[in-house]
């Protein structure tokens, strides 16, 4: 199950691995207050929200291509949706400020910009890794690598490695 906060604290939204919805529930009272579906089907794995609460995302897979789905939180319809990867979408994450979407795939992390939804860049990987990071006040993402043994730490605004760090015992998740 993939869970996230809103930043208002007031709700929290989830979709189990294959669920063709993400579900918001009220959180002072536990009950269903929407379900955001995507206009074809789709079987969602992951959710992530924006840092301001307005935007929230849905990455899905099919047997043809994964993708996200985009939605305005507000008016809870569809703004867009993307198509990413034949390659498993494993994470989705906004940077801190908002500007950037990370989708992590078994072949890289593609790294969106949120006002056109643009792509802006891709950070290859070197193997399969569960997570992506954004630093929380600068667009630095960081991308796990097992097999090399290291988290690559990538600055989306410049479009470069700004780090590769060294860590034994083959890191599959990162977090700020």
């Amino acid at each position: 199950v993939s869970c996230v906060l809103t930043p208002d604290d007031e709700h929290v939204l989830a979709c189990s691995k294959g669920e063709q919805r993400v579900r918001m529930w009220k959180i002072a009272t536990g009950e269903l207050e929407h379900e955001f579906r995507g206009a074809n089907l789709e079987p969602f794995v992951r959710a992530t929200i924006s840092p301001d609460g307005a935007t929230l995302v849905g990455a899905y897979r099919t047997a043809e291509i994964d993708g996200v789905v985009i939605w305005d939180v507000a008016s809870r319809q569809i703004v867009k949706t993307l198509p990413v990867s034949r390659q498993g979408i494993v994470d989705i994450t906004f940077s801190g400020d908002g500007t950037y979407l990370a989708c992590a795939c078994l072949e890289g992390t593609y790294i969106f910009e949120t006002a056109d939804w643009g792509r802006r860049t891709t950070v290859r990987s070197e193997d399969q890794f569960f997570t992506v990071a954004f630093h929380p006040d600068r667009p630095i993402v960081a991308v796990p690598s097992s097999r090399s043994d290291r988290v690559q730490l990538w600055d989306v605004a410049a479009n470069r490695e700004v780090a590769s760090l060294e860590h034994p015992g083959g890191p599959h998740s990162v977090a700020f």
